[in-house]
């Protein structure tokens, strides 16, 4: 598994490494790909495999995975406050 992905910003001109700390809390890719590990399996079923690339933008993230259920594009965010129609259909 690659242990630092790709991180890019998609609109601002920010540094996407001082982003993910500031805005995501993780000091580093591999970090951010260790929670998304733990994330996939425990609320997919699905073991991650590898992160290719996380592109951020305000308080979004996606990521480009492979897992042992195929590549996806994982999507999270830090204002859950935003989502909170999601949050309610969720369950």
């Amino acid at each position: 598994m690659t242990s630092e992905p790709v991180l890019e910003m998609l609109w601002e001109t920010t540094d996407p490494l001082a982003v993910l700390s500031e805005r995501f809390g993780f000091p580093s890719g591999s970090e951010a790909v260790a929670w998304l590990r733990g994330a996939v399996s425990r609320y997919y079923g699905m073991s991650l495999k590898d992160c290719q690339r996380i592109v951020m933008s305000d308080g979004n993230a996606l990521a480009w995975i492979s897992t042992s259920q195929g590549r996806f594009i994982a999507k999270w965010s830090r204002t859950p406050e935003k989502f909170a129609r999601l949050d309610a259909i969720s369950d």
